[in-house]
């Protein structure tokens, strides 16, 4: 699963920079000034060394450092002065530095295309979700479920939990480390190839039967993808949900006190805002899209968001000890890397046609929210103020927060209503 794609010409840049040597020699001579009140020379005092020596030692060093310097100074002046707005990391074509004369070089970057974002046809459906009775009592009876299967030896249903075994029968050995034993699985959640899951219905346990399986030229494994394995499925053991726990989870009410009760429903509370948000911001893209189709998306944010998610896939798909019959290691990641590529373009457009910025107070809450304690809501304020990978989360999080409303603000809303269930089956397709 390679990504080749080339750089977009029409969001191309190129500049030449020119960095005067008078300015490099006044900065090396600072810096030396500088280092002499801080560096011990052996036979001089701290401070006393005289600079033809601090030359002798550091200036190969000190040199390397202030071009790197100015280079990164000129490059943010630029920027400035032209207002690009830089996709990516741009890259850097240096040339040998040459004793009295000025330093030249090149950068290439690509900068973010302009999106239109007109809204006058803009409709989102916004589901409202109320968390009910019946939605607390499914999802205490969900925790209870977790182990109550017995084995049966019918035919094989939806919802039954199968465990089976993948033999590879293949010329080619080397497929044979793809042989997968004693894999569990529930019918009908999407969690194993299609193929799979289609021949195994009404078949019963102890059976095998052979497939030609022809895995997706998307798979993360590139020695697996696109080839077609002959594969031997051993059905191992076939269970189904008790039916005395069916019964009782349909007629009887689980007894919860008041603290279990609020912490079920604030669970679940959290999980429809995190539906609705979603929902909202799949639409609003997809209008967008829709609106700006012919617009370009710089190379550099397709590789990096596809290098992001391909890193992740191929992480979990260790961690599962390379089991290629999953369907989510099937996933053509490229299509999905040009619309959150595009989705980035749209949240830095936002930002910039409506100077939104990071609010203190709207985070505080946010902070609140998440907390695990008093201490811990502390620990979180202070990681916010000195870490910078946990401050452009939380502040990402409300910008983005603050999109939304602008598009709720200016757009047509369209209200449903749902149970949590009822929002959950319809917009996360779960069973």
């Amino acid at each position: 699963m390679e990504l080749e794609i080339k750089r977009n010409e029409k969001l191309s840049r190129n500049i030449h920079v020119t960095i005067p040597n008078n300015i490099i020699k006044q900065s090396v001579q600072k810096e030396l000034l500088k280092l002499k009140d801080t560096i011990r020379v052996d036979g001089f005092r701290i401070g006393k060394a005289p600079l033809y020596i601090l030359k002798n030692y550091y200036k190969k060093n000190i040199k390397k450092n202030i071009l790197e310097k100015l280079i990164k100074e000129h490059f943010t002046k630029i920027i400035q002065k032209k207002s690009f707005q830089v996709a990516g990391t741009p890259e850097f074509i240096l040339k040998n530095y040459e004793k009295g004369k000025d330093y030249n070089y090149l950068i290439k970057f690509e900068i973010y295309p302009n999106i239109i974002l007109n809204m006058k046809d803009l409709i989102i459906n916004v589901p409202k979700i109320h968390i009910t009775e019946t939605d607390v009592q499914k999802a205490t009876q969900k925790f209870l479920k977790n182990n109550e299967w017995k084995t049966t030896f019918n035919y094989i249903n939806l919802k039954n939990r199968v465990t089976i075994t993948c033999i590879n029968h293949n010329s080619n050995n080397s497929f044979k480390k793809y042989d997968l034993h004693n894999f569990q699985f529930i019918i009908g959640r999407n969690e194993i190839l299609p193929e799979i899951e289609r021949i195994i219905l009404n078949k019963k346990v102890n059976e095998s039967f052979f497939i030609n399986i022809t895995f997706s030229k998307h798979h993360c494994d590139k020695n697996i993808a696109g080839t077609t394995l002959k594969t031997e499925i051993i059905i191992k053991k076939v269970e189904k949900l008790k039916k005395n726990l069916k019964n009782y989870y349909n007629n009887q009410k689980l007894q919860l006190n008041k603290e279990q009760y609020q912490t079920i429903q604030n669970i679940l509370h959290n999980q429809a805002k995190t539906i609705i948000n979603n929902q909202i911001k799949t639409q609003i893209t997809k209008y967008f899209m829709k609106c700006n189709n012919s617009i370009d998306i710089p190379s550099t944010i397709i590789k990096n968001t596809f290098l992001i998610l391909k890193s992740k896939k191929i992480n979990s798909y260790k961690k599962d000890k390379k089991n290629v019959f999953k369907t989510t290691y099937q996933q053509n990641l490229i299509e999905k890397s040009k619309y959150y590529a595009f989705s980035k373009i749209l949240f830095n457009q936002f930002i910039k046609n409506y100077s939104l910025k990071p609010n203190w107070s709207t985070i505080q809450l946010l902070i609140k929210e998440i907390k695990i304690s008093n201490n811990h809501e502390k620990k979180l304020i202070k990681l916010y103020h000195e870490n910078k990978e946990i401050n452009q989360y939380f502040n990402n999080i409300d910008l983005e927060q603050q999109i939304i409303s602008t598009c709720l603000n200016y757009s047509i809303k369209k209200e449903k209503e749902y149970n949590f269930y009822e929002a959950e089956k319809k917009f996360c397709n779960t069973n």
